[in-house]
This record gives C-alpha cells, structure tokens and sequence, in this order.
C-alpha cells in the first residue's frame, strides 16, 4: 500500500533579531513521554517558588527550579490538556487533571490523590477551570466530558454539586461574573458550533450558534474580557472562520471572517496600552490576527506556521511596553511588539504543539520571571530566564491566561489628562432613536473608579440622567434622550472621584423642537433623493424613478407621522412609546437613503447604463443581507484572492439593484482559464428561530442561471471556483450579470430590438501559490466522512480521497473454519469510487471465528485476506490503494489496544508481506 511521509525540516538556532529582549535558556530536560499540551507553573510545595507540571501522554509530572523531577503520577488513560492548580496559603496546592479514560482526579502538591471522580465519558480537549461560581467562598471545579456534560464539583472534597448538558463536545470553558450580577457565569464552544452560557447553578443562559462544526481537538475555545466600557465581552472564533464579539446577553456586537479555520484559543489584553482592549487569535493557516475590542482589524500577519495555541501578552525586557510571544507546530517561537514587529525568535529542535509560552517564578531571583516551553511529541521542556519582573506588566501569561484556566482578563492598563468629550450633543444632530454620546479618557486609572454623569433638564424641569463608572483609560457615556416637548434643554456632565472631587465639567444648552431633526432629516434624505435623480434622470431613468418612489414613502412618512408628533399625548405612555418607535424606523430609513442617493450618483457619473452595482460586503454575514449596500460603486468589481491548486475557493458576490423594477438577472461566466472551474450559486431568505430571516447560499443555479433582484435591495451570488492542477502565477476569471430587463431593454422598440441587456462585470484574479498538495494517489485527504450518498460527489471534488469501508461478512463452517466472505455491503461503496484515485481504509478486524492470535485465527485470517485481495482486484483496486485500519488512535485507548495492532500487524505480515 502507498505510505505518506511527512517532513519537518527546521533550522536549530539561538534568538535573533536587534531588538534582542533578553531571553536566554536555563535548562531543558527530556522526560521522556508524550507531550501534547502547555505547562503550568504554580507553588504546589508552599516554598515561595513556582514549579512546573507538565501532562504527559499518561502521567503528569513535577519539576522543580532546575528541572529536576520532583515526583511522576500515573493515570488510567491519555491527558489530553494540562492541569488547573488551586494554591493555598500554607498547605500544598490542590491539582486537577482529566483524563480519556473518564477519570478525573485531584492530586495534592506531592502528587497524591486527594480525591477522584468518574465522568460518563472522556475528557479530551476541555480543561479544568477553577472559579467561585456562586460567591459563596468556596472553589468549585468545572470540567467536561466527550458527550457534552459539564460537571461542578466542590474543588477541596471531590463533591458534586451539579452537572449540565450541553449541545456538542465543550471545548476549555472560561469562567468569570459575565453579567456582572455577583455570581459567575461558564461559557463554551462546542464542536457542534454554538457558544453556549451557563449560570452558577449549571443552568442554560443561552446559546448563540456561530456554525462551523468541527472535531472537539480543532474547537477552539473563548475569551472574556472587560472592554472600555466596563462591560464584559466573549469572544468566540468557530472552524469556519468566524468571528463574534458577544455581549453578557449573548448579542452579536461585531464580526469577521478570518478566512481561514480556527482552533487555536485566543488571548487578550492591551497590548498597545491604549485603553482599548485587544484580542489575538492564530488560524489554522498560521495568519495573527490582532482586533481592536471594537470589531477593527489592527494586523493580519502570516507568519507562514501554524498554530493551535494562544500567544502570550508581557512585558518581556521590562521596558513599559507589552509584547506578544507565541509558538508554533513547526518548533519557532516568535516576538512580536506593538508594531507586529518581530523583535525574537528562536527555533526549537522539536515541535512546539499546543503551546503557549507561560510565564511565572521558578528560580533564578524574587524579582525575575522565567518562562517554561514544552516541546511537542518529543518529551523535550524548557526553561528560559527572561528580563521582565514580577512588576512588569503581564496581561496574558499562560494557555487560558492563568493557573486556574479562567481565560478572563478584566484589566486595562494606564497612561495622562481625564476629559470627557460629547461626540454629537448638537442641536441639528439629536434624532430620536440614536444615542448621545461621550468618549471619556482617563489617563490614570486606579483601584477606585471615576464617576462619569450626564444630566439633561427638559423644559418641564423633568431630568434625564446617564451615569457610569471609569475604570481603565478610556470609556464612553451614552444618554438616550427622546425629545418629545419644545423647549430648552440643559446639559451638564462630570467626571470626578469618589470623594467627589470633579476633573472633568462640562454644561450646554440646546433649544429643541420635538421631532424636528427627525423631520429635518428625512426631509434631507427626500431632497437628496430627489436631487440625484433629476440629476441622473436623462441618463439611468429607471434609477430616477426608484429614488422618486423612495422619495414619495418617505414623504408619505413623513406626513402621516406629523399629526401624532404635533399632537404627542404626555398623558398616554403607549401611545408615545408606539410614535417614538415609528419615528426612530424613519430616521434608520432616511439614513439608509442618503446612502442609496450617494450611490446612485457615483453610478452615474461612471456608467450611464447602470442597472446594478456588485460589492463584495461581508462575506459571511447573512442577517438582513437584502439592506445591505456598498460603500463606494467599484466598475468592474476588482477581487484578489490567493488560493492553492487543488482547493475550492468561495468567493460572495452582492448585486445591488438601483432601478425601479425586480431585475431579472443573468449569471454569465465566460469560459475560466483551463484548470479553473467555477460553479454559481445563489444565497435565499430563511426564516430563523427569532422570526427572522437569514440568507445562506443553498441551491445551486439552474440552468437559466437567472436571479431576481427586488428594487433598491440586494440579492446575493456564491462563486464556488474548483482550482485545478494549475501552475503557479495569476489567473483572472471574470463573471457577468446581465440585467435582461434592466435600463433601456424593456423600453426599446419591440422590431428591431437592438439594445442589450446591461451588464455588471466583476474581475476575479486568484494568485495560485507554488505549493503542491500531495499528488494523487497519495493518502491525500481523509475527512472520516460518508462513503456514500449525495455528498460523496462534493467530497471527491474537494480532495478527499481516504474513506474507511466495511470488511467483508466471514462465513464458516462447522468447524469454525472460514469458507467464504459476503462483500455486498462493500461493492456498492467501492462503486461510487469508480474513476476516482481513492484509498479504502477497512476498518475493524474481520468477524473471523477463534480466538485472536490462535492458530484457528491465523488460518482464518489467511483466509479471508486471500479472498479480499482478489475481490479488491476484480473491482479494479490494487494493493496500493486498500490497507486495513484496524483500530482508530491505539494509543488514546491503552497500550492494550496498541499491542492489540501490533500483534494484528505481524499477524497479516507473515500472511502477505506485501
């Protein structure tokens, strides 16, 4: 049969660069197991120094200041993550630790059991987290199991306190007061693709789906943090690529795609000192993305290695500024510093998987921090002395941020001024539904927050007021103010300290009508509206006739609004609540369209036959896709992908109809480079469980390859672009949308009809990398996906190539003596495979009779696998392309099933060496 090789060359060195933070290497030791996972470092002894545990494949391990092993605990099965250490004042520290064999256990800072649990299932890629969940005083430990149940158990006695099910397979929760209520809250990600949020008590919250199902090792696992506001966040990233900033409430805030899975956890913190917070997260391509807490893309670095760890946030040469170091699989470990510099590097003879670099006091002084790096699959670990002190700013210094796995950070750090500023408190700019708003900075935070207050006096001596809590560097007020009676209305805002010494005054007066900005407003977007399509009317008359149309509802609007808004009854809350609410629809509205008539006037002044206007938008965003428009008319619509031969790469396309009918629209894709093959699909409305609507590119397009295209709104069209065996360089495709009934087509003379259907072009230029994927006939891919069904043609499409089959029925004799085998369940999956360069994985051992290893077994086996080869051959698969896969990840399961495969091994060896 064919044998894949992987290779990992690496070039063994020293730290390099200029800017050289000081980090030299201490010690390194080979304990001589398995190492999947990060460190921890935590005083487990009580002697004032951090030691360093390590999981290994079935034990865990203690290290003292030099390395050496303090002590070895063996347990029933695999560890999988890395331990959740409770450090107590004078006693040893409580250790806690899952593994796949379903026990859970406590051990003590000597590495006896102190207490252990059985779960319903294995624990794999979920750590303990450590936190009191109901304030109560005492530690509870959370952890997880394989069918999706959390379990709380008191973390001194061992007691259960409860256990919860959830959708999925959880990934490492984190733990922390999410809504800010006095009790903490458990947030999670799930293979099945939801971020999920339990109470103290174990009690569903909510769930926000992000999609992306994914294997529970590429789960990736979330974040809290407190932004700038005070409020805490979750940020959750899903194997699709994307991601979600979350409120306590489980309200999407902002997204993105990061076009590339993500497994890896993430990390937070301010790295650039602003007052802001920051988040980082590694996709699985190996590209660092740093966000702004406000949903702003600061870097996107390829770093060209992958990664399925966090990275972490410290003060490295303990100069004032933070950095942020990570590693990679492939052995590198890099510094980065505010700029997205690097300013380290260092490359390790071994494979760095899983690893964060963590931070803590091993040994060398009371001020320094050393850092400790575990070394893959090799058993190598490592301990580096560093520059940055305990004093040194440390946002993020381990796996999950710490050693009791919150993966929380609530801390902002400092710097000069206080003001607070309004950012809209002007008379022409206060419009019902939409908030006034004022940017606080507060250059020196402290342990006691700043007060931040608005007081608005309405004209009947009735007060509006706003006020919140400055905690970090920067922060922002909001006053929602409904203006619903004519008259003065006086503002004044501070900010002091809790002993009311003001830093900060500032007042205002505005006279203000009721509804009048709102009225001004529409009545703006109506003459804009207007204006564009005088101005657009000899050229795109159909656009014209669209923007005069939205121009007549808004005046219709407007008009029919007026009477209640002159006539609010101050008496009659829902009355008002129901004007309020209908006038706030009509300042969204009228926003919308002064967008729509900026729009329609570039489009003119660029092509005067223009029906529609393509944009590329959010790629992933399917809520209210219908409103969405473009920011600026692109003619044609230029795209840059860069993609790999032998990959699909999605490309989403919006059409923006600007003319006054439903177009019918045409995709036309002229014949792609040879190589490429590109395939329409086209995204429809359906109804969610809220009562909305989402849009997902479903179906695939008919053979008439012609959508329709309401007035003024949007539709979207899927390009499913199959790269082929192509060289390397530039390819451009282009694709066509044909307006059948657009601008000119339906009011041109019936005989001769010469007009042609308008079209709206889109330049698609993919930069194929010279990169091979493994050639076919290579183990090339394998997804352990279906064999069968309508999916198989999609999944031979996209490289699959390895799927596992059934053996064949043995059947016996009397004797127990094998005579012939039943593949009928074999053939028609080896069918579907006809014409493609598959590799069938059997899976299992043949039901053959006797016991395993006998001489009867033997003689059985040789039997059978006679009978397989030559069936294999008359379907035309030769012995390249079938092996047989007994036993799925031996060594997760015990050395019982590992020398079970041996054994089994040896076995078909002597039978068919080949």
């Amino acid at each position: 049969m064919t044998v894949a090789c992987f290779l990992a060359l690496a070039v063994y060195g020293r730290p390099a660069l200029a800017n050289d933070p000081g980090i030299s290497l201490l010690w390194s030791v080979d304990l001589k197991t398995f190492l999947e996972s990060a460190p921890t470092l935590a005083d487990i002894d009580t002697d004032g120094r951090d030691e360093v545990l390590v999981a290994g494949r079935e034990e865990l391990i203690a290290l003292n200041k030099s390395g050496k092993e303090l002590w070895r605990w063996r347990t029933r099965q695999r560890f999988m993550t890395y331990p959740a250490v409770l450090q107590r004042p004078g006693s040893p520290a409580l250790i806690y630790v899952a593994d796949t064999g379903k026990l859970f256990s406590c051990l003590d800072g000597n590495g006896r059991v102190v207490w252990q649990a059985e779960l319903n299932a294995a624990n794999s890629w979920s750590a303990p987290v450590l936190n009191d969940l109901n304030q109560d005083g005492r530690i509870e430990v959370v952890t997880t199991d394989q069918t999706g149940i959390v379990w709380a158990f008191d973390a001194m006695s061992g007691r259960l306190i409860w256990k919860s099910q959830i959708v999925g397979m959880p990934a490492n929760p984190a733990a922390a007061d999410v809504d800010q209520n006095g009790g903490s809250e458990l947030v999670f990600i799930t293979s099945a693709g939801w971020v999920t949020m339990l109470d103290q008590n174990g009690a569903l919250v909510w769930r926000h789906e992000i999609g992306g199902g994914s294997a529970d090792w590429a789960t990736s696992s979330p974040v809290l943090f407190a932004a700038s506001d005070r409020q805490v966040r979750i940020v959750a990233a899903s194997n699709a690529g994307l991601v979600v900033c979350l409120d306590a409430e489980g309200n999407r805030l902002w997204s993105l795609m990061a076009q590339a899975p993500i497994a890896s956890t993430l990390s937070v913190g301010d790295l650039d000192q602003d007052g802001r917070a920051d988040v980082f997260l590694i996709t699985q391509t190996g590209r660092i993305l740093r966000i702004d807490e406000s949903g702003t893309l600061l870097w996107d670095i390829d770093m060209q290695g992958r990664s399925l760890a966090s990275g972490a946030l410290i003060d490295l040469d303990d100069d004032g500024r933070l950095e942020y170091l990570l590693c990679t699989q492939n052995g590198r470990m890099i510094g980065y510093d505010v700029n997205g510099e690097i300013i380290y590097h260092y490359q390790f003879p071994c494979r760095t998987i899983n690893m964060t670099p963590t931070f803590g006091d091993v040994g060398r002084s009371r001020d320094d921090l050393e850092m400790v790096v575990t070394g893959g699959e090799s058993g190598l670990t490592y301990c580096f002395a560093t520059r940055a002190r305990k004093t040194s700013r440390a946002h993020w210094t381990s796996y999950r941020k710490d050693d009791h796995n919150t993966a929380a950070w609530f801390g902002l750090s400092q710097s000069q001024g206080p003001s607070m500023t309004p950012k809209n408190l002007l008379w022409n700019q206060i419009t019902t539904g939409e908030e006034i708003q004022f940017a606080i900075f507060n250059p020196n935070p402290s342990t006691t927050p700043l007060q931040a207050s608005v007081v608005c006096v309405r004209p009947d001596g009735s007060k509006r007021t706003a006020t919140t809590q400055i905690v970090s560097r920067t922060g922002t007020l909001s006053l929602l103010l409904q203006v619903t009676m004519p008259g003065s209305y006086e503002f004044n805002w501070t900010l002091q300290t809790d002993r009311g010494k003001k830093l900060v005054t500032g007042d205002k007066k505005l006279f203000l009508q009721p509804f009048v900005n709102d009225q001004a407003l529409a009545t703006r977007a109506v003459a804009g509206l207007q204006a564009v399509a005088n101005t657009v009317a000899d050229k795109m008359p159909l656009s014209a006739v669209a923007l005069r149309r939205e121009a007549d509802v808004l005046e219709k609007a407007v008009a029919d609004l007026a009477p209640q808004q002159r006539a609010v009854p101050a008496e009659h809350a829902f009355m008002v609540e129901q004007i309020l609410r209908n006038t706030g629809a009509l300042v969204s509205r009228s926003r919308r369209a002064l967008r729509m008539s900026a729009l329609v006037e570039q489009a003119g002044r660029m092509d005067s036959s223009a029906s529609l206007i393509a944009f590329a938008g959010s790629m992933w965003e399917n809520r209210r896709l219908n409103e969405q428009m473009p920011d600026i008319v692109e003619t044609p619509l230029q795209i840059h992908r860069t993609v790999v031969a032998g990959e699909h790469e999605p490309v989403s396309l919006k059409l923006f109809n600007i003319t006054d009918r439903t177009l019918q629209v045409r995709v036309h894709l002229p014949q792609p480079p040879a190589g490429l093959v590109v395939t329409p699909h086209y995204s429809i409305p359906i109804p969610t469980s809220q009562g909305e609507e989402a849009w997902d590119a479903l179906p695939e397009m008919d053979e008439s390859a012609v959508v329709s295209i309401p007035s003024l709104t949007t539709r979207e069209i899927w390009l499913d672009i199959q790269v082929g065996d192509v060289q390397p360089g530039q390819y451009v495709l282009a694709a066509v949308f044909q307006a059948l009934n657009g601008a000119g087509v339906m009011e041109a003379p019936a005989n001769p009809h010469g007009v042609p259907a308008p079209e709206t072009r889109v330049q698609l230029t993919l930069e194929v990398l010279p990169f091979t994927m493994a050639p076919s006939g290579a183990v090339r891919l394998c997804t352990w996906s279906p064999n069968q069904g309508a999916e198989l043609k999609d999944l031979l499409d996209h490289g699959n190539n390895v799927f596992t089959v059934p053996h064949g029925t043995p059947q016996h004799d009397a004797a127990s003596h094998y005579t012939q085998a039943d593949f009928s369940r074999l053939d028609p999956i080896l069918a579907g495979f006809k014409g493609h360069d598959v590799v069938a994985l059997f899976s299992g051992f043949p039901a053959l009779e006797g016991e395993f290893g006998s001489n009867l077994y033997r003689q059985n086996l040789a039997e059978y696998l006679g009978h397989l080869v030559l069936h294999m051959q008359r379907q035309g698969v030769d012995l390249e392309h079938f092996a047989l896969y007994p036993i799925d990840e031996p060594g997760g399961h015990g050395w019982q099933y590992v020398n079970q495969l041996v054994a089994f091994g040896k076995m078909v060896r002597d039978i068919n060496p080949r």
